[in-house]
């Protein structure tokens, strides 16, 4: 065993992976001096991979954090670990002197030193061969054996590589007769630290290495497929895909391989308020459009506009290049009913509204910044002078069709949806989670829950995932006052479930407040660039405006939007893109969320579902 011991212990030391199944996921060495390395991996390099060893390992589940499988030395055989020795105990040891069979790590803090506890045991040495993992299992925490294994989460360990203080990575097998290996060092054992070990962990929601890092924001994930942003949807989705904070055309695979329009800036991108290439330059700023008609500086055959630039004299109520120019020249309209303006100035484009698969309903009134829509409006009240409803087809006043919103007063039944609010508070279509007023977090997999929130509420960025097996993946939030929302909130990019009743889907009541009155408003944040889910607002919506002449971000709502009335306020100006975009997407019919099944029945419009 000595000679043993020397033969391996330079070749050995260096902790060393080939590749690695879903099961074994731990690699690495351990050292004990009477018999030298213990191998924890048969993909372990150097180690026996053969018969009589063959396919071995160790195994750390992440989810419950035991720690299960078989090492192997050569000079003792085979040492198993956990509750893989109830396997074997007939040819092991049966029975562990202190507590259950079984070996695990305490719960993680978000990055930490853990404890590890319990038991391993060398089979050929039965009731002599068990380990102990933890002085405080054996009861031997004392100033003579003050040993322990202990996972270091930043680093993969299971103790540090010079551990301070000194026995953090020891493990000790002895007997009241003297005979025993002493310790067993595991400072050289980690768990294998890319995070996708198997397909599927990269977007799982678990940290499969307990460092700290959930799915691409481990490095180990950085060449998986669910962490790339590689394709026309993930280079444009608005979503920090792979958690590096960068977004969309931030990204240089986005650029470098044009995806999602990111290649360079074009006619149709040279006007969106974005950087689409990247180099800090948005729009008309960028040399890539300096051909761009909007973006052409006037030309001698066409008046100049007045010293100080188009944004003060597209603005000033002059006619600056015509009536009011020094000297006079004939009229040709003032600001933005200025040809040139229209041209050349950001500012005058109109802020336009599009909704795809239905349109726009309204008990009360739509306030609209100004532009035009690419579909129907419809209200008993009245839209804002100066827009221009899609197809001529402008309906307003008591004449357009009526459709009654789900209220209240009227027991949250009408035309337009049918919410059993009572039954949903009593519990009646998921479990319900109270919270006060502030701000608010949402599960990635709802799992059916209600989320109810007495008082104003803010909701961050939140991105929701498809659940599996048994878990459902609708959920619903109710408030009952006012909600802000203050960041995207978005489907995560997912194959479709096994069951319609995992597809992840997101309800959201806002209701008036039972006591004061006052609340039922939705106001979201003009930062915001994403909403998904299906949204019954029981007064108003307003989709955030900064104030300015023209609004940086444009305004994508994926599901349905009902309210009483809607100020639509974003002033995003584009020749090209919508201001504000509603986009009816299914889910709210295929999956509802809790209390909402009447959902479907009541729209308007098949059209308006499918």
């Amino acid at each position: 065993m000595l000679l043993g011991s020397i033969q391996f212990g330079d070749l050995r030391h260096n902790v060393a992976f080939a590749s690695h199944g879903p099961a074994f996921n731990i690699g690495g060495w351990i050292w004990a001096d009477p018999i030298g390395w213990i191998s924890t991996n048969s993909d372990n390099v150097g180690a026996c991979a053969t018969p009589p060893c063959g396919s071995y390992g160790l195994q750390l589940d992440t989810v419950t954090r035991k720690l299960k499988g078989f090492a192997w030395n050569d000079a003792v055989g085979w040492i198993c670990f956990g509750e893989s020795c109830a396997a074997v105990s007939a040819s092991c040891g049966s029975v562990p002197p202190f507590g259950t069979m079984e070996a695990h790590i305490d719960p993680p803090p978000v990055l930490g030193t853990l404890a590890v506890h319990g038991w391993a045991n060398v089979c050929n040495q039965k009731e002599k061969g068990w380990i102990s993992l933890n002085c405080a299992d054996a009861s031997t925490c004392g100033s003579a054996y003050p040993y322990r294994v202990k996972y270091v989460t930043g680093s993969g360990f299971f103790g540090n590589p010079t551990p301070p203080p000194p026995l953090e990575s020891y493990a000790w097998n002895g007997n009241s007769d003297g005979t025993g290996f002493g310790y067993m060092d595991f400072k050289n054992v980690r768990i294998i630290s890319s995070e996708n070990m198997a397909a599927g962990n990269c977007a799982d929601g678990i940290d499969n290495n307990l460092n700290g890092k959930i799915d691409c924001q481990d490095t180990g994930c950085s060449a998986d497929l669910n962490c790339l942003e590689n394709n026309d949807a993930k280079c444009s989705d608005g979503i920090d895909n792979n958690l590096n904070g960068l977004i969309d055309c931030q990204e240089a695979l986005c650029r470098s391989d044009g995806f999602g329009g990111c290649a360079l800036s074009e006619a149709g991108k040279c006007l969106d308020g974005k950087d689409n290439d990247g180099n800090g330059l948005i729009d008309c700023a960028d040399s890539a459009c300096a051909a761009f008609m909007a973006c052409l500086p006037p030309s001698g055959s066409e008046p100049t506009l007045c010293v100080g630039g188009s944004v003060i004299c597209c603005h000033d109520g002059k006619d600056n290049d015509g009536a009011d120019a020094v000297p006079p020249k004939p009229a040709n309209g003032k600001d933005c009913d200025d040809l040139q303006c229209q041209k050349f100035e950001l500012s005058c484009l109109p802020a336009k509204i599009d909704a795809k698969y239905g349109s726009v309903y309204s008990k009360g009134s739509i306030s609209v910044a100004s532009g035009t829509a690419s579909f129907c409006l419809t209200t008993l009240g009245t839209i804002s002078s100066g827009f221009k409803s899609g197809s001529g087809c402008k309906e307003e006043g008591p004449s357009s069709p009526s459709y009654s919103f789900p209220s209240g007063s009227g027991g949250y039944k009408g035309t337009l949806g049918s919410l059993d609010v009572a039954g949903i508070l009593a519990g009646h279509y998921g479990v319900v989670t109270t919270h006060e007023s502030g701000v608010i977090s949402l599960d990635s997999i709802l799992g059916g829950k209600v989320y109810r929130v007495v008082g104003d509420a803010t909701l961050g960025a939140t991105t929701l995932k498809n659940g599996s097996g048994t878990t459902r993946g609708d959920g619903l939030l109710i408030v009952e006052g006012d909600l802000t929302i203050t960041g995207d909130v978005a489907y995560a990019t997912e194959d479709l479930p096994k069951s319609i009743r995992n597809l992840a889907s997101f309800g959201v009541i806002v209701k008036k407040k039972e006591v004061g009155g006052g609340g039922g408003n939705i106001k979201i944040d003009p930062s915001v660039r994403k909403l998904s889910g299906a949204f019954f607002v029981e007064d108003t919506v307003q989709t955030g405006t900064t104030g300015g002449l023209v609004d940086p971000t444009r305004l994508e709502v994926f599901g349905l939007m009902a309210a009483r009335r809607f100020k639509l306020e974003r002033k995003f100006r584009s020749q090209i893109f919508a201001a504000e975009t509603f986009v009816f997407d299914g889910r709210a019919v295929a999956n509802p969320p809790p209390g909402m099944s009447e959902i479907g029945k009541a729209l308007p419009t098949p059209k308006d579902a499918f």
